[in-house]
């Protein structure tokens, strides 16, 4: 029904075979999938209520799936809050390289560059593997050129005082050597022709930025 955009009569069918299984993972997605063709995340927000259904007994991979969907109406405070939750659900267990990337996207997306970083922080430090997984680093890189941006901004606040500025300025170039340490160990690693091309872009983006804001060199008096 839904390869021939049928997605009403796919939706009314997937909520009778959901009052049976409300844990068929299949089912669950493919429901979240009609509900977006048809704009209903109302109806996915209002799931669990229902069909009574435990998130906890969700897969990580389902649960990721359902907050995605919840994502696409991001100025709906309610549907992010919920979409955060199952989030953090979905990391406590078991989880696969593909969904610790779709959490960190989807954190990025709603602006939670630092809840991004330090979730990629917790699973390298769980997941010591990933320390050098090029993906993880691009994504922990471009969310510190996310949060040196906003440093930025406060640097050239001239309302803000010139102690606030000055830390701005520093904090927003210690962000960038941060993102330029990840975009460096991301390009050893890397092997997709077009991942590089990101991460090369990233760098040249990070290049314009860091002369921004290179610290001035003090004058030296002159007698």
């Amino acid at each position: 029904m839904i390869i021939l955009h049928k997605h009403a009569e796919a939706k009314a069918g997937l909520d009778e075979l959901l009052a049976d299984d409300p844990y068929n993972f299949r089912t669950l997605e493919l429901y979240c999938e009609a509900s977006m063709a048809l704009h209903s995340i109302e109806s996915i927000y209002t799931l669990f209520e229902r069909f009574q259904v435990d998130m906890t007994r969700i897969n990580p991979g389902t649960r990721i799936v359902i907050a995605e969907a919840l994502l696409t109406e991001s100025n709906n405070k309610t549907f992010v809050k919920f979409a955060e939750k199952l989030m953090a659900q979905a990391y406590q267990g078991k989880i696969e390289e593909s969904e610790i990337k779709k959490i960190a996207v989807n954190l990025r997306k709603i602006g939670s560059n630092e809840r991004a970083i330090e979730f990629i922080n917790d699973m390298m430090c769980r997941y010591p593997h990933l320390q050098r997984n090029p993906s993880l680093l691009e994504l922990r890189a471009k969310s510190n050129i996310d949060i040196a941006k906003v440093c930025m901004e406060t640097g050239r606040n001239w309302h803000a005082s010139p102690q606030i500025r000055r830390k701005a300025w520093d904090q927003c170039r210690e962000y960038l050597d941060r993102a330029e340490h990840d975009l460096a160990a991301a390009s050893e690693t890397v092997l997709s022709p077009w991942e590089r091309q990101y991460i090369e872009d990233d760098y040249q983006f990070l290049k314009r930025m860091k002369e921004i804001a290179k610290k001035p060199i003090p004058h030296r008096p002159t007698h």
